[in-house]
């Protein structure tokens, strides 16, 4: 288990006085049980299209002509990981999924996996730590079967409304946290500094003007693109 509690800030961005405002009025709206359900499914979506907003300032999320959405990944090249689309998003989400799930509904089994929020930026697990301790939030997502990609039987319709409004969520935390939790946070990371920070988004920026001159070629314009690509990549090395 990652045992680093000197985590590194991640990158602000303008969206983050926004994110926190929404976060602080929900979080004492929630606590002091003062909040409808329309409201919290409210505040959950909100937060949902400010982090969508984010993440496609970083160039952390992208999408093709066609509206199919990509992810960023830091160590991919665009012709790889990308051609996955929103699969690679829905498989990163599925993955923080579970280990939420285990660490605050299966405590019997969290001591086989590391914590979560050992990995993920202080903004991000405040968010889910709320959505997943708060009473009023938790005990709708304890009694549904919160996944992706299959088929479930909600316990009533607005317990479904709620788990696919938290689901959306954690995939917009997921686009921002993933390459923080794995280059930054992970057991391999645990001396990152700020300056990582800072240089891992430097070049997940270059990753995204790739990945967007890339996503939208025919195939023939793949094809040499690849070619340019390899040959880009031997000289970067070479320069190292």
């Amino acid at each position: 288990m990652n045992k680093n509690t000197n985590r590194p800030m991640d990158v602000v961005t303008c969206y983050n006085e926004l994110i926190m405002a929404t976060y602080n009025n929900f979080n004492n709206k929630i606590n002091s049980d003062d909040i409808t359900f329309n409201e919290q499914v409210n505040f959950v979506s909100m937060l949902t299209e400010l982090y969508k907003l984010e993440n496609e300032k970083l160039g952390l999320s992208f999408y093709d002509k066609e509206g199919n959405r990509y992810i960023n990944f830091l160590n991919a090249w665009p012709m790889i990981l990308k051609d996955l689309s929103d699969d690679a998003i829905d498989t990163e989400s599925y993955f923080l999924l579970f280990r939420l799930r285990t660490h605050y509904f299966e405590k019997y089994k969290a001591e086989m996996y590391s914590n979560p929020m050992d990995e993920i930026a202080p903004r991000e697990g405040a968010i889910l730590n709320l959505l997943f301790t708060n009473n009023k939030s938790r005990e709708i997502l304890e009694r549904n079967k919160l996944t992706y990609g299959m088929e479930v039987k909600y316990k009533s319709e607005e317990d479904e409304i709620y788990c696919k409004a938290v689901l959306d969520l954690i995939k917009e935390i997921t686009i921002r946290s993933v390459n923080y939790i794995k280059y930054i946070c992970g057991n391999d990371y645990s001396n990152s500094t700020d300056e990582d920070v800072y240089k891992m988004y430097q070049k997940l920026y270059l990753n995204y003007l790739d990945d967007i001159e890339y996503i939208d070629k025919t195939k023939f314009q793949k094809l040499v693109y690849k070619l340019q690509y390899n040959k880009k990549l031997k000289d970067r090395y070479k320069k190292k």
